[in-house]
């Protein structure tokens, strides 16, 4: 019997490489040297951590909608941050400045709107451009079994030579009275968009 080998002493095992310990060691170094932006970035950035969170899609729309409206809240206080008081007074006041976090936040929030908002908009204008396509190919169709006639139906062989009998109708008579054949003819539905 072979021997399995253990996960544990598998994982523990592991060894960092040099770059990764010098990716390590720069935001080390990062975060010393501007720790008021640090600490500015990961008090303004919580919602847009949250929409990390809870966005479990592939895309991360939200993620994305929140947090770049969020970054456009805090900017104007890290362009103040970066040009003027680069201290941990300033960033303290500004955590506790009531205004400042409505702007920071505001921005998440809007973020949020346009996330919830603009898909069902989006949604219904492709509706109405994919109803007005649909619409525009069955007049191409109409058009098309007008000029040819019934040799261009699928659904029915062609009766070459017969007179055609009362109960049977030609092509273009079935489309326009809405019996489709898997084809097209008779009226556009709505799209349930829900």
């Amino acid at each position: 019997m072979a021997k399995q080998p253990n996960p544990i002493s598998s994982f523990t095992k592991r060894r960092f490489t040099w770059s990764q310990i010098l990716v390590l060691l720069l935001i080390v170094l990062f975060m010393l040297v501007s720790l008021p932006t640090v600490i500015l970035l990961t008090f303004g950035l919580l919602p847009t951590a949250v929409a990390f969170l809870i966005d479990r899609s592939y895309q991360h729309s939200a993620t994305f909608s929140v947090g770049s409206l969020n970054i456009a809240g805090i900017f104007p206080y890290l362009l103040e941050l970066w040009m003027d008081y680069n201290t941990m007074d300033y960033v303290l006041h500004k955590m506790s400045d009531v205004f400042a976090i409505a702007v920071m936040y505001s921005g998440a929030a809007f973020g949020w709107a346009l996330f919830s908002s603009l898909p069902p908009v989006v949604g219904s204008f492709y509706a109405v451009v994919n109803k007005q396509q649909i619409a525009s190919l069955k007049a191409k169709q109409k058009k098309l079994l007008e000029q040819w006639g019934d040799d261009v139906n699928d659904d029915e062989p062609a009766i070459s030579g017969t007179a055609q009998t009362a109960d049977q109708k030609t092509a273009l008579e079935r489309f326009d009275a809405g019996e489709s054949n898997g084809i097209g003819g008779g009226s556009v539905e709505e799209l349930d968009l829900s």
